[in-house]
């Protein structure tokens, strides 16, 4: 049964990223999981529940994926700022980017992160595919700019 805000109790993986590292040979894109909390009944909703309702993250579509990634960017990390100026290294480590995905360089969960030049790199196409309006991402121009403006 899929996720919905009729069932919030049911836990799925949030799956975010665009492509794998050149260790995961066949693989075409590199998934980061996060969980969605079961809230229990009495308790005060973690922040990013309160986040999926407010932002209508009511799915797994990759709009939905792509929406709720800029929000843990922003709202748990704390680093759309330096991203949008270009400081990677500062998000990944200044704000731990590296300990949401642990393909990042110095992510903590021993599972082959990538390196900061190859981090770059990426962040160097993606943003000229975004300018040249070649992105492969599910949201549209302007689909963000409730988050990142």
């Amino acid at each position: 049964m899929p996720y919905s805000l009729a069932n919030p109790g049911l836990t799925r993986p949030l799956l975010i990223s665009r492509e794998s590292p050149p260790s995961a040979p066949g693989s075409t894109r590199l998934y980061a999981p996060t969980a969605f909390p079961r809230p229990s009944p009495g308790r005060v909703r973690p922040a990013y529940v309160y986040y999926r309702l407010k932002y209508d993250i009511n799915n797994f579509s990759p709009a939905s994926q792509d929406r709720f990634f800029v929000i843990l960017l922003k709202f748990k990390r704390h680093a759309i700022e330096d991203i949008k100026k270009g400081n990677i290294k500062k998000a990944i480590f200044d704000d731990q980017c590296n300990q949401e995905w642990a393909s990042l360089p110095g992510s903590p969960y021993d599972q082959g992160g990538v390196s900061l030049e190859l981090v770059n790199e990426k962040f160097a196409k993606y943003l000229a595919d975004e300018i040249s309006g070649t992105s492969d991402l599910a949201i549209g121009i302007g689909g963000l700019n409730d988050l990142i403006k």
